[in-house]
Order: structure tokens, then sequence, then C-alpha cells
């Protein structure tokens, strides 16, 4: 099992799926987006200042701490994600408890402006808050409230709620993952690290490069995770052909082999 090699191979296939604008398209030769664009930077790629600067990212501006080296975090880059903040900012909603069973007096980070918080744009804007060295900010400590809040009763986390008409429902592996990050070990159990490794018995790509990240995160061992994820890289270096996982996957090989990621909570 070459880790190094693995990574390196990733690394040249999304060097080679740059646009011409230094931006990265969820495919090759798509047009830029945000997301993947970021997750590359955080694989180590060339940061493409002037198009992060210049293109509106939308939610995908939640990540530019949490993506990027503090050296690249220019004072612009800094606006646009304190703009996100406010500007993808939940909204405060009178639920029913009898329909659903979320808080939603506690509001998080949503994708579209104006609608329900969600669990992963809450987790990049905490684990970039914290890379600014916001940890304890009326924002933060509501966003960390609103994800204990939408915890499963598995231990993990959904996309945003735990329990519709009386019917638990179940956790994904992304957003597990994710929650994992952006909250400190002393927040979350045992159990949500064994809802993390039933990913081994069904792994896909994304899935398992972001437990192995979360793992890591917390000083979980990661080797079976990493053997089976260089076992899903292809001929040509990629991970499913996509930019945005071949980054994810890239994350991940890279913090096998230098205890540390991007996204890592020393909390």
């Amino acid at each position: 099992m070459d880790i190094k090699l693995s990574h390196l191979r990733a690394v040249e296939w999304l060097e080679s799926a740059r646009n011409i604008d230094n931006s990265w398209g969820y495919l090759p030769g798509q047009a830029g987006e945000g997301e993947p664009t970021l997750l590359a930077c955080a694989a180590g790629l060339r940061v493409p200042l002037d198009w992060l600067t210049l293109t509106e990212l939308h939610w995908s501006s939640l990540l530019l701490p949490a993506t990027l080296s503090v050296k690249k975090l220019t004072p612009v880059l800094i606006e646009k994600f304190k703009r996100a903040m406010v500007v993808q900012r939940g909204r405060r909603l009178d639920l029913d408890p009898a329909v659903n069973r979320p808080d939603g007096s506690l509001r998080g980070l949503a994708w579209v402006e104006g609608t329900f918080s969600w669990v992963e744009p809450t987790a990049y804007a905490l684990i970039s808050s914290r890379i600014l060295g916001d940890l304890k900010s009326k924002r933060v400590l509501e966003g960390r409230a609103m994800l204990l809040d939408r915890q499963c009763a598995d231990g993990g986390w959904n996309t945003g709620n735990k329990e519709v008409l009386g019917m638990t429902l179940g956790s994904d592996v992304r957003s597990t993952a994710w929650a994992v990050m952006a909250l400190e070990r002393s927040l979350f159990t045992d159990q949500t690290m064994t809802r993390l490794q039933t990913v081994y018995r069904y792994p896909s790509v994304n899935s398992l490069a972001l437990t192995i990240l979360a793992r890591q995160c917390h000083s979980y061992r990661v080797e079976q995770g990493i053997e089976q994820l260089i076992q899903w890289q292809r001929v040509d270096g990629s991970f499913s052909g996509r930019c945005d996982w071949t980054a994810v996957a890239a994350c991940a090989l890279n913090a096998a082999q230098n205890g540390g990621h991007h996204f890592a909570n020393p909390a």
C-alpha cells in the first residue's frame, strides 16, 4: 500500500483537470464551482486567488478559511466568509413538535439564503470560524447547539432532521463526518464513531475519504479506510473521475501520511 504514490497520482490528476481560469468544476471540463475548487486547494493544489476573489461563491464561501492556508486568506476572502455567515444564516422556524423534532429556534447555516438550517453548511462554518480563532461568538455557540440538537438516535447526523411524524430518521456518513470534524471530541460519543465505521461495509469514495478525515481528526486509526480508499483509485489517478471526490480523497491520503489536515479540530 503506497500512500505517497496514490496521493501524488490524485494530485497530478487534479492538476490536469484544472480549468484555464485555474478553477475546478465537479467534473473535468465543467465550469468552475466554489466547492470543488476549494477542496482542491485543501488538497494542496495552487490556490486561484483571482478566481476566488472575483467569483460569487454563495454557500461555498463558508469553506474559505477551512480549505485555504492562513497565508492565502486575503482580507477580501475573509470578508466573503463573514458575509456568508450573515447571508447564509438559517431561518428561525416555529416547528410543530408533533411533526418535526428539531428545535426550530436554533439557527445554523443554510444552503440557500432564508431557508432551513442544515448540518453540512453549519459544520463548514464552525470549522472555518475555529480556524479564524472564533470559538465563542453567539453564532458559533448557536451553530454548535444546533448540530447537537439535530443528532440522530444512532449517534450520527443526516442532512438536518432527526425525526418526522414520530418516525426516527437515520443518519448518513457524509453529514456525520462533517459534524464530527466541526465538534470537539467531548461533544459526541463512541456511538458516533461506531456509526462512521459502517462505511467500511458499504463504502463509497466520498464517504470513505470523509470518514478517514473525521477519524484522523480525533486521533482514531485510519489504516483500514486508507487501504480501501486506494483500491477505489482509477488508473488515471482520479477517484470516480470527479474533481471534488478526488480532492477529498487526496486530503485523506495526505492526512494519513502527515497526521493532520485542514479540517482537524485540535480541541
